[in-house]
């Protein structure tokens, strides 16, 4: 980016005091270290509104890579940076661009937030931490170490156009996990879809954006097809490219090169599961520190020489449940050669998946799990009625719904999403599972994220007022100065304006601890464990 955009280097001190009209909160901003997990979305636009409101000492950790599609909606990232690290850049360019003075020092951490080296002591450097985070995982891991470390967590989070920022702080408040297990967001980045999937949900939404692109009113926002666009993988691998299908993917979008190809099923399946897969393996960066995806070989499949890993679909791909038992929904089934078939499931008339009358049972047919040949039979299937269908009802001037109802469409997103799972090593699904799990995904908008990253700026320097209250006041007790901080903070929320909802930005008093959490509850048992090394 151009130089004549930099911030001049200005009084940052003088214009700080002149903002918040007390020296103290001027002092305290200025000497304040800030732990940021997370530089996407939201935490691309929290690191630049820090830096504007004076921060000076930031740190941003962040696993993730930068990918075409970020660009429309987290704006410190250009093309250039396509395949680098979010955390670097975003540091860089917001330092570059609104680091007010000399002082300023943000640093970036390219790791992630869970990796073990990230211990108590580390959090307790700071003095306070910010989730910008987009995964339920992350947010209750940090949730755990905040607590622990008795150090406040501004927690955030954005859906379409809702958003929500609230303080967790230990004794205090609610926790992340005070109200049980969170359903994950049906907002995902679009990257994670395209390059790094790592839940069943994420290939369930490929699948469904799949569909869109072969048979749908495109949206090129959601395309399936890695970037081909960036400037790292230019290499003579991708120059060698032997059946044409990346080069002919550069010059075309993913309708047009499925229309030159006729919606050839091996042809698309290459495309997808192989060709496509190879590319993202040339992207180094994203496989440091994940497992590398691994290709389909179409004859091999057709051949009946591969199939998923034992018995998947469940918390644990070894037929075991957390306890290390036999998985009660599990034990009555048997790997046969390249299926997985039923034997004496209770509840059922017949062994065998058929009902009283020699027939099929429809409920346990869609629980069962495919095999992956079953997978590319039924993809193939369904892409012939799909096709036949767009046909039918006039061609290039007609495009299809996605409809959970609708079995072709139905099939294919399982079917596709399955093999999507085999090749992230995914545990896959029924398509039982995946009519319950394909909701309609909420798209991420940027405008939402901006007003979310200023609540959050707000927030924190409430936090700072209530330091300066503790100090102008030494003779408050613990008790005293928690209730101040309880009180100077709100838990604000973001939504359309509608007749249910009047104000764009509404705040309300923040939740207090459960008392029955088994996260931050003072009654959390504590078991002791002795161990003796003496044989027996």
């Amino acid at each position: 980016m151009p130089k004549r955009f930099s911030m001049p280097e200005i009084d940052s001190s003088l214009l700080l005091t002149q903002t918040l009209g007390d020296n103290e909160l001027t002092e305290e901003v200025k000497k304040c270290r800030i732990l940021l997990v997370g530089a996407g979305g939201i935490g691309s636009e929290v690191i630049k509104d820090l830096l504007l409101m004076g921060f000076e000492t930031i740190d941003v950790i962040d696993l993730d890579t930068i990918d075409v599609s970020n660009l429309n909606r987290q704006f410190l990232f250009n093309r250039q940076h396509v395949g680098k690290s979010k955390a670097e850049i975003a540091a860089k360019v917001a330092v570059d661009h609104f680091g007010h003075n000399a002082s300023v020092a943000v640093k970036a951490i390219h790791n992630s937030i869970q990796s073990s080296e990230f211990d108590i002591d580390f959090y307790k450097s700071y003095t306070l931490v910010i989730n910008a985070l987009d995964n339920r995982a992350a947010r209750s891991h940090v949730n755990r170490m905040c607590l622990a470390a008795g150090v406040p967590l501004v927690e955030s989070g954005s859906e379409g156009y809702m958003g929500q920022v609230f303080l967790i702080h230990k004794t205090v408040t609610q926790c992340y996990e005070c109200e049980g297990p969170k359903q994950d967001s049906r907002t995902f980045a679009s990257c994670t879809i395209r390059n790094t999937p790592s839940l069943p949900i994420h290939c369930i939404v490929w699948a469904k954006h799949l569909f869109a692109q072969l048979f749908g009113e495109v949206d090129a926002d959601n395309d399936v097809s890695p970037d081909n666009t960036d400037p790292e993988l230019t290499t003579s691998d991708n120059k060698d490219d032997s059946n044409g299908l990346t080069s002919t993917a550069k010059q075309q979008s993913t309708r047009d090169w499925v229309k030159a190809c006729g919606y050839d099923t091996k042809q698309v399946f290459v495309k997808l599961f192989h060709t496509d897969i190879e590319y993202l393996l040339r992207m180094d960066q994203l496989w440091e520190n994940r497992t590398k995806p691994k290709t389909i070989d179409y004859d091999r499949v057709v051949a009946n020489d591969i199939e998923f890993d034992a018995i998947e679909g469940t918390s644990s791909s070894n037929g075991l449940n957390g306890s290390g038992e036999p998985n009660p929904d599990l034990k009555a089934q048997k790997v046969v050669a390249n299926d997985i078939e039923f034997d004496a499931i209770e509840g059922t008339s017949s062994s065998n998946g058929l009902n009283g009358s020699g027939e099929p049972n429809p409920d346990l047919k869609a629980q069962k799990l495919w095999s992956i040949n079953e997978c590319l039979t039924i993809f193939d299937e369904s892409i012939k009625e799909l096709m036949k269908r767009l046909t039918d009802f006039g061609g290039n001037d007609t495009f299809l719904v996605w409809d959970k109802d609708d079995e072709s469409a139905l099939d294919f997103v399982t079917a596709v999403s399955n093999l999507r799972s085999f090749c992230f090593h995914i545990s896959r699904k029924s398509k039982f599972d995946v009519k319950s799990m394909a909701g309609n995904i909420i798209p991420a908008i940027s405008s939402t994220n901006s007003i979310v990253g200023g609540l959050i700026v707000l927030q924190t320097l409430n936090i700072l007022r209530n330091n300066v209250h503790k100090k102008r006041n030494p003779e408050l007790t613990t008790e005293e100065a928690n209730k101040a901080l309880y009180e100077s903070c709100r838990h604000v929320y973001l939504r359309k304006v509608g007749p249910s909802a009047k104000n764009l930005i509404s705040a309300y008093e923040l939740e207090k601890p459960n008392p029955n959490c088994m996260v931050c509850s003072a009654n959390v048992p504590e078991i002791e464990i002795s161990l003796s090394f003496k044989k027996t």
